[in-house]
């Protein structure tokens, strides 16, 4: 005998009075499924043993990466070598200076204008796994207190545990999308200021400019560095994947 329970259309919360019912083994399928398939991308990603070929369920999720990603090797430092010759006169260095320092900043500004918009993804995907999540974890609750079969209540329990673990991933990677964002829009105001006062030749909207931009780009290197030994999601990956292969197996 399966029981079943109502929720209010696909919002995931419970309400009893509607007459649309759902089975627990259906809703724990499709939260088992979506489970696995994050736990396997956060183990193998972090393993290094192969790369995930599953569906996707948090875009660029992996912020423990370099906070370039893939594309540092755009603006990689070269040395800059200025020959003097005859005339060369300080307004002339003053200007190639300025040259090149709106040109990286151009560059650098480009690059974290596209990263914003990556961190913008992974928060809304983020976002949502966390509401999915949230609503399961509910249900899953809700049918555990409402259940008479002693078998369904072990299954809503052990559901419900795996939810949190999930929960707690998927607000790491939120609080780690929203705080890249942060870091990333700052990096990209600096440059803007940067590379305006290279332009209008305007030395002091350079300075604030360049002292924003390192300002920002060491904050994300130093976010870079605890990310890349943080095992937090990779412990709650491995147990939320043990999770669901008991919860199957019940």
């Amino acid at each position: 005998m399966v029981s079943t329970f109502a929720d209010n259309s696909y919002t995931g919360s419970w309400n009893p009075s509607l007459g649309k019912t759902t089975t627990l083994n259906s809703d724990i399928k499709g939260f088992s499924q979506s489970s696995t398939n994050l736990a396997q991308e956060i183990l193998q990603a972090q393993s290094g043993s192969s790369s995930y070929s599953g569906p996707t369920v948090i875009r660029h999720y992996h912020y423990y990466n370099s906070p370039w990603s893939s594309y540092s090797y755009f603006w990689q430092p070269t040395p800059v070598y200025i020959i003097p010759t005859r005339g060369y006169s300080r307004y002339e260095e003053d200007n190639n200076n300025a040259l090149l320092l709106g040109v990286v900043a151009a560059v650098v500004g480009g690059i974290a204008l596209f990263t914003v918009g990556t961190s913008i993804s992974t928060l809304e995907d983020a976002n949502r796994e966390l509401d999915d999540t949230s609503a399961f974890k509910a249900r899953f609750k809700t049918y555990q207190n409402i259940a008479t079969d002693a078998k369904e209540r072990e299954k809503a329990a052990y559901a419900e545990n795996a939810a949190c673990l999930k929960e707690q991933i998927c607000q790491r990677t939120k609080n780690s999308a929203l705080t890249d964002l942060i870091l990333r829009v700052g990096l990209f105001v600096g440059c803007a200021f940067a590379l305006m006062g290279a332009i209008l030749t305007v030395p002091e909207w350079m300075s604030v400019g360049l002292i924003t931009s390192l300002v920002f780009a060491g904050a994300m290197l130093f976010k870079a560095g605890l990310d890349s030994t943080d095992k937090k999601n990779f412990r709650d990956a491995r147990d939320l994947q043990n999770a669901i292969n008991h919860l199957n197996a019940i």
